[in-house]
């Protein structure tokens, strides 16, 4: 006798938690990666760029264990369908992708432009500001699912952690108001010396080859 649509729809759930459960195996390969190069490195940071990258993939390795604890059928009964999944997704495009764009422009851009940062403090100054504010925003948020979880699907015990997730969306802001300040004056600095270039071009006296008889 063929298995009926009640059976198959009972192993849906199963073959996607176990699918999920797969994503170790990569995940302990990035971090194994992610340690001889990155934390492994004799490289001291100190708030630069690094720093960034660093923090970037770090969140990413914790992002996955969190999509992982989602997927056991123990877990996922409590924190299916809350607000830990919104941590999940916001330590991974907030703590890991933009983090690291942020580091990578802040590495290159300055190259590019063949120029210095005009304010080099604030760059330390934004890392410590998304770490804080990623660290607020996922904990606040994660704490929020399983307390939502606990209480029957709640949304009113979410409260609580949806008022702190706020502050981390303002160290977010006070950042991202560091690197528009940083990355404006530098673009205003590069377009001047472009002009000033041409002007200087423009005004030099053209020269005038000798007519031999």
């Amino acid at each position: 006798m063929a298995p009926g649509p009640a059976f198959h729809r009972a192993r849906r759930p199963t073959t996607s938690a176990f699918a999920s459960l797969l994503l170790v195996i990569p995940l302990i390969a990035i971090a194994v990666i992610v340690f001889k190069t990155v934390w492994g490195a004799n490289t001291v940071c100190k708030g630069g760029p690094f720093c960034y990258l660093r923090f970037g993939m770090t969140a990413f390795i914790l992002s996955g264990l969190m999509l992982i604890t989602q997927a056991c059928p123990q877990y996922s009964r409590l924190l299916e369908f809350t607000w830990f999944g919104a941590a999940q997704t916001q330590l991974q495009i907030l703590g890991f992708f933009a983090i690291v764009i942020f580091g990578a422009i802040y590495e290159i851009l300055p190259r590019l432009v063949d120029g210095g940062l005009p304010f080099p403090k604030f760059v330390r100054a934004q890392h410590w500001l998304f770490m804080l504010g990623t660290l607020l925003l996922v904990g606040s948020l994660a704490f929020a699912g399983v307390q939502q979880g606990r209480a029957g699907f709640d949304p009113a015990a979410a409260l609580p952690g949806l008022r702190v997730a706020t502050l981390g969306w303002t160290f977010y802001l006070l950042g991202s108001l560091l690197f528009a300040a940083n990355i404006f004056v530098m673009t205003i600095r590069w377009k001047l010396s472009l002009v000033k270039t041409v002007i200087a071009y423009i005004k030099s006296p053209l020269a005038t080859s000798e007519v031999k008889p």
